[in-house]
């Protein structure tokens, strides 16, 4: 895996803020229960709760999914937060100390994790364009939401590049044709 340094800085960049997103955000939507985390009244009574304040006005504001947030949604967002927040920090890291470059482990759950997030982004944006569609902005829901899909598909594209090529290379020189 090639990569320059501009393109590994905002590689870097992106996996910590959706790794900050999932385990700072979607914890108010996984755990409320009752739906009333993003209600004028839970805003009122947590006045200084600044990512409480962000979800809401996102949910007001573009998709209002997430005023209301269906079981399957809190599930999804639940897996974000325990998983995929964890292995996009880690992926972060292993890119920011060249590990993802140079070892075949850390592309191949490179490539898992893009397959399982862009799975779970293609079931999101379905729900938002079939059911939700009619009261979201979805220019907005699509801008904000899309660079969950490209950055692991990008990041996929080339591990897969590498690590075919690694595969191809040991076989070669294993004495196979």
């Amino acid at each position: 895996m090639s990569i320059n340094k501009l393109e590994k800085y905002i590689f870097v960049g992106c996996m910590a803020t959706m790794s900050i997103t999932a385990m700072v955000f979607e914890p108010y939507v996984v755990f409320d229960e009752n739906g009333t985390a993003l209600t004028q009244d839970a805003l009122d009574s947590n006045p200084s709760d600044i990512v409480r304040h962000l979800w809401a006005w996102y949910a007001k504001s573009f998709d209002p999914i997430f005023l209301e947030t269906p079981l399957f949604l809190r599930i999804m967002c639940g897996v974000d937060m325990a998983i995929f927040g964890p292995l996009q920090a880690a992926i972060g890291f292993a890119l920011w100390t060249e590990r993802l470059q140079s070892s075949a482990r850390w592309r191949l759950v490179t490539l898992m994790y893009a397959s399982a997030i862009v799975y779970s982004t293609v079931i999101y944006f379905a729900v938002e364009v079939i059911q939700e569609s009619h009261r979201a902005d979805m220019l907005w829901v699509v801008v904000i939401n899309v660079p969950y899909t490209i950055v692991p598909l990008l990041l996929a594209v080339s591990s897969s590049n590498h690590l075919l090529c690694g595969c191809i290379d040991s076989h070669r020189v294993a004495g196979g044709r």
